[in-house]
């Protein structure tokens, strides 16, 4: 009688009580447990790199200025997770940098990283150390099977076939080789659990980040180009893609994600490598609030993407999101489960806008979706933008124009009437200095003609005066005579006799 799936697992193993085996971690292996050869790869780190207070400083302070801001939207069962985390939100809301400095670079012994990273106080000893380390060995050997560094195990021969021997250092420098680069595992945190390599210990998270880093870089023609991750966890993607293959890197994340990725970026590449909330500098991986992406319309990118969290946010979040993703990007990446209420697909399926949508299992995590969705091209989205603004803008101008050639006919008319007002008033103005002319020409031959008169009469009179004048010498003349002297008495008797 054959075996069943879940007995090959327990008989392969030897033993029911092997912790692998609960199906709280068989879900994360890709193969029988047996097949995870763990006496020499599984390795936990304890480092002694020494807590950066001045970065912890720089954390801290934007911490408070979000906060400050009202930059504070948690829904979704992310407010249940950073629930947990009150205490840690109270000392980076604080001014003991150095007990900050504690909380960041110690993420084992606090709950800093739960929800999104296995390095937390409960996952750190224990039955958990043994089934952690295996589910990275696994998560190793899956990605080098997605990038063809081995060939895929095959379920059907578990039954019968040996397991195959893997060479994790080998595997490591086949996918140097076929990405061009040399992967580095930094540990900044004091413990760390995975596969060891010379180049460090690859956590599951790193794993998984690597592997996102490379789809990435696979997504942008493997060339460089302006990424956006909302909901970057530790940072661990934005480390590999800007490390590895140059990426201008952005991270969108609520504040405690964001004092985690800040501390872990800027621990592997350098405090300089970062700018945080507030701060002004331009170069660098910015790590920033949702609110200085949502609402944002000057956000432009060659991809934006998210692992891991999309489904988990409220559903009013999960739409502004992607409303705003649709508006800064030709590209979105998701790689999110299923298992809660809405989906992105149920969200592409339901916008006709985009261009084209993909679906693919994810290959790292089983019940995971690999979905790259396609808009059309900013540049091509602001062309049509402004020629719907040049269009309203021209509709506006003609009708302006419309409104102006009115006027403009209502002036014409205006002014023809006037004209023609202007022709019968100089017509009858024409008139009437035509008569006015015609009686001041009378008149004036009337004052010619008495002005003649006048002359005539002048000359009369002047005639007169001088006949006086010489009437009057003459009279003179008479008078003075000796014979009117002579005859003087006889003139006397002559009034006396009419008497």
């Amino acid at each position: 009688m054959s075996l069943t799936f879940n007995e090959i697992y327990c008989e392969q193993c030897k033993t029911a009580e092997n912790p692998i085996c609960d199906y709280k971690f068989r879900f994360k292996l890709h193969r029988p447990p047996h097949y995870l050869e763990e006496s020499k790869y599984f390795y936990k780190v304890e480092n002694n790199w020494k807590p950066d207070i001045e970065l912890s400083e720089r954390i801290s302070k934007a911490y408070r200025k979000q906060y400050e801001d009202q930059i504070n939207k948690e829904d979704g069962q992310w407010s249940y997770i950073n629930s947990k985390k009150l205490n840690i939100h109270e000392i980076l809301l604080g001014d003991d940098y150095k007990k900050a400095s504690e909380i960041l670079s110690n993420p084992s012994g606090n709950s800093l990283l739960y929800g999104f990273d296995l390095i937390e106080d409960s996952l750190s000893s224990g039955e958990f150390f043994n089934c952690n380390v295996a589910v990275c060995w696994d998560a190793f050997i899956r990605l080098c099977e997605a990038w063809g560094v081995e060939k895929c195990c095959f379920p059907e021969s578990y039954g019968f076939a040996e397991p195959p021997s893997y060479n994790h250092q080998l595997m490591l420098e086949k996918l140097n080789r076929v990405f061009s680069c040399i992967i580095k595992f930094p540990n900044p945190f004091r413990t760390e659990i995975g596969v060891k390599f010379e180049e460090g210990v690859a956590s599951w998270r790193a794993i998984q980040s690597l592997h996102q880093a490379f789809t990435i870089y696979e997504k942008l023609g493997r060339k460089p180009g302006r990424v956006l991750e909302i909901g970057a966890g530790t940072g661990r993607t934005a480390y590999f893609a800007s490390k590895l293959f140059g990426i201008d890197y952005t991270i969108i994340d609520l504040p405690l994600s964001c004092a985690a990725s800040a501390y872990y970026l800027g621990r592997t590449l350098g405090s300089d490598a970062v700018v945080l909330y507030g701060e002004s500098k331009e170069s660098g991986i910015h790590i920033l609030p949702p609110d200085s992406f949502l609402g944002n319309n000057n956000a432009d990118f060659d991809l934006i993407v998210n692992f891991d969290s999309l489904t988990e946010m409220g559903y009013s979040t999960m739409c502004a999101y992607w409303s705003q993703i649709k508006k800064s990007t030709s590209a979105f990446l998701s790689v999110n489960h299923e298992f809660n209420e809405y989906s992105l697909r149920d969200i592409a399926f339901a916008d006709t806008s985009i261009k084209s949508y993909t679906r693919m299992p994810y290959w790292l995590r089983m019940g995971y979706v690999e979905e790259y969705v396609t808009f059309e091209s900013i540049k091509h989205r602001l062309v049509q933008a402004r020629t719907e603004a040049l269009r309203s803008y021209i509709g506006e101008l003609q009708f302006q124009i419309g409104v102006i050639q009115t006027k403009y006919e209502n002036l014409v008319i205006q002014n023809e009437n006037i004209v023609s007002q202007n022709e019968e008033t100089k017509k009858v103005n024409g008139e009437l200095i035509q008569n006015l002319t015609q009686n001041i020409g009378e008149l004036n031959t009337e004052i010619s003609l008495r002005d003649n008169k006048i002359n005539k009469l002048n000359d009369e009179a002047n005639s007169l005066h001088q006949n006086i004048n010489r009437f009057q010498i003459e009279l003179n003349n008479i008078l003075n005579s000796s014979s009117w002297k002579i005859t003087k008495p006889f003139r006397n008797l002559s009034r006396i006799l009419k008497r």
